[in-house]
């Protein structure tokens, strides 16, 4: 079962995230409350590893994926494009609801979503 199709499973929506090129972050989803207001944000990051192994690279400024820095910079480009706008208000608006989520997927297509940690944070929630 696809991460997306997971976080669907479980009341989330996936949300327009991708800047040109397929880069940055691999998903965007929120959970609405019954009264429309937002419950949860998750940023995502999907790796896949045949053998189980992965790991968040680094960018070329150093900003290791799903760091603080990187989230930032990836959220300023985002704001670069119309169709992303929506979405960077939705998580600018609702910092204290953000957290971030690392999935990795193996050759059997089994996903994992503790295999791989984030890294530290003083900004998103775990």
């Amino acid at each position: 079962m696809t991460n997306k199709a997971t976080l669907e499973r479980a009341g989330y929506e996936g949300l327009e995230c991708r800047l040109p090129g397929n880069r940055g972050l691999d998903g965007v989803f929120v959970k609405y409350g019954p009264q429309g207001e937002v419950k949860d944000i998750i940023l995502l990051e999907s790796k896949y590893a045949a053998k189980g192994r992965a790991r968040l690279p680094k960018n070329s400024e150093g900003y290791q994926q799903m760091s603080d820095k990187w989230i930032d910079q990836q959220i300023a480009l985002m704001s670069e494009h119309d169709h992303l706008k929506a979405t960077v208000k939705l998580i600018k608006d609702n910092i204290p609801l953000v957290r971030r989520k690392v999935n990795v997927m193996d050759s059997a297509g089994k996903n994992r979503w503790h295999k791989l940690k984030p890294p530290a944070t003083s900004i998103y929630k775990e």
